[in-house]
């Protein structure tokens, strides 16, 4: 009996603490970054960028890169381990971690939030801090974040979107919507009660900043 009422007390324990949510908003996450940048960058070297192309390779982690390196250099009548890719010649190189707050598997929303804001989110969210949840019109108002185009935008750059998807789809949005759901790309994925409150993805391109003012 004893060893039943300790392993209860155990279990309860863990689930308590596993149960405890840690919301990190906006400001942990830009403090995390300050920090990490300062140790990187020595006094003196900070330079500011001319111009940024970022390309976004969607779902391309580590593993995809290994497979694509084997895939080239296999078709090249080589082993395919030694292959280099053309970022493999690269003068630096650097990973990021873009997982989800409340999801250990990512998606493309909330990992383009975190790749193109500089904040991790929840998932299936854009352009919203961990508290914004998910389809929860009213957690948007607050937690909204701004992405490298607002960045740019402040600097007087010019800037542009390119994609192969729909412009309104979960990873370009990031560059410009808050939306508590990326599914929300018209009006008619909108929830009625949540319209007067919530604009679709697509409509906060054309009205809302900084859709409005990219240039391409």
């Amino acid at each position: 009996m004893a060893l039943v009422a300790l392993l209860s007390v155990v279990y309860i324990l863990t689930a308590f603490v596993i149960g405890q949510t840690v919301i990190h908003d906006r400001d942990f996450w830009y403090g995390e970054a300050r920090e990490a940048l300062l140790r990187r960058l020595p006094e003196g070297r900070r330079p500011h960028a001319r111009n940024v192309v970022l390309m976004v390779g969607d779902g391309m982690g580590l593993a995809t890169l290994t497979a694509a390196r084997l895939f080239r250099g296999q078709r090249q009548g080589k082993l395919g381990e030694d292959t280099e890719l053309a970022w493999d010649r690269f003068p630096a190189v650097a990973l990021a971690k873009t997982y989800n707050m409340d999801a250990q598997i990512g998606e493309s929303s909330a990992c383009a939030t975190a790749l193109l804001c500089g904040v991790k989110a929840n998932f299936e969210t854009v352009g919203l801090d961990a508290r914004g949840r998910f389809e929860n019109c009213k957690s948007s108002v607050n937690s909204k974040v701004e992405s490298l185009v607002d960045w740019a935008h402040r600097e007087g750059k010019a800037t542009g979107i390119v994609t192969n998807t729909r412009v309104s789809h979960a990873t370009p949005a990031a560059l410009f919507a808050h939306s508590a759901s990326r599914y929300w790309e018209d009006d008619s994925k909108v929830p009625p009660g949540a319209r007067k409150v919530c604009k679709d993805i697509t409509r906060q391109l054309v009205e809302n900043e900084p859709g409005r003012s990219i240039n391409v």
